[in-house]
């Protein structure tokens, strides 16, 4: 394996076999959470919903206020931060020319499944809400989002033999109980 600025670069797809590939990260390339630094009027007239989602008190020179500084002394583990994009980048050189079916990451507990620009249109999805999870985050769509969920659960993908890998969000509502709400091939 070979290094490129610190981070590995990976041999062809021809290396893997012509076998799908997945990469697990505790870090999404892309997110609809509080971890994505995606701002809508909502953050800016109501910056309280995004922690009680029904708390809809218009403060919007806080608001504002709050989103500049989120904006301005990003958190290193916020996408707007320099070395996050650092990282995004970097991961895009080591998986060229051929990226991972899927990147699946934590970091935002909510469900999230979003299509990675670009032409192998990989998978992003994000499952930080484990069934144990005591609190979720807020999330919403950003482009190329599938689906998005702000509930606890997890993420289950079959990989046939000779058929596409399918995937299965699968929430926790209730200790003991599950419910599939959202399914969909990946290849």
């Amino acid at each position: 394996m070979q290094m490129f600025h610190g981070v590995p670069t990976l041999p062809s797809h021809t290396a893997a076999g012509g076998r799908r590939t997945v990469v697990l990260a505790h870090h999404p390339l892309e997110a609809g959470g509080l971890s994505g630094s995606h701002f809508t009027w909502q953050d800016h007239l109501f910056p309280l919903t995004t922690f009680v989602p029904w708390l809809w008190l218009p403060m919007p020179v806080f608001g504002s206020l709050t989103v500049a500084g989120r904006a301005a002394f990003a958190n290193q583990q916020f996408e707007m931060a320099p070395r996050y994009r650092n990282l995004k980048a970097a991961m895009a050189r080591a998986f060229d020319p051929v990226p991972p079916l899927v990147w699946a990451a934590g970091h935002d507990h909510s469900l999230q499944v979003i299509r990675l620009p670009g032409k192998s249109r990989s998978w992003n999805l994000i499952s930080g809400a484990g069934g144990g999870a005591k609190s979720v985050t807020p999330v919403r769509e950003i482009a190329d989002t599938v689906f998005c969920r702000s509930v606890p659960g997890y993420m289950r993908i079959a990989f046939e033999t000779n058929g596409p890998a399918r995937l299965a969000v699968v929430a926790t509502p209730a200790p003991g109980r599950t419910e599939t709400i959202f399914a969909v091939p990946l290849d």
